[in-house]
């Protein structure tokens, strides 16, 4: 009866350290979180290498860079929000056709062979920092 007991209380004990061990990435990022980071790129590094959801985090963040640089590119620079009296809307329009284009090339999209959407087209043209 003793053993019984025994193996029980060992079975328990194996799957809350089971548990433990399972959850121990997100207890990993719960501490990260409450980091605070004193520069951009230490906080985007840590968003890229250290999130519970691995490498598919890196995909998140690149497409959500591409998403948005995408439409602030697209959009008129009149009515952009961005003008804070720092950066300027055309400013910040230049800097996502920058960084939209460097993106499409990095993931090497182009959107129904249209050419203005190629990399080093259209995009190029408007953005003094692209290389061909």
């Amino acid at each position: 009866m003793e053993q019984k007991r025994l193996d029980e209380i060992i079975a328990q004990q194996s799957q809350r350290l089971a548990i433990k061990e399972a959850n121990k990435p997100l207890l990993e990022s719960a501490k990260t979180m409450e980091k605070v980071f004193p520069t951009n790129d230490d906080f985007v590094h840590d968003l890229l290498n250290y999130s519970p959801y691995g490498g598919i985090c890196q995909a998140f963040v690149i497409e959500a860079i591409r998403h948005y640089s995408t439409m602030v590119a697209q959009s008129d620079p009149g009515p952009l929000e961005a003008d804070t009296g720092m950066i300027s809307k055309h400013l910040w329009r230049d800097i996502a056709v920058n960084i939209k284009t460097r993106t499409d090339k990095h993931l090497n999209i182009f959107t129904g062979g249209n050419s203005e959407d190629a990399p080093g087209d259209a995009a190029q043209a408007s953005d003094p920092t692209a290389t061909a």
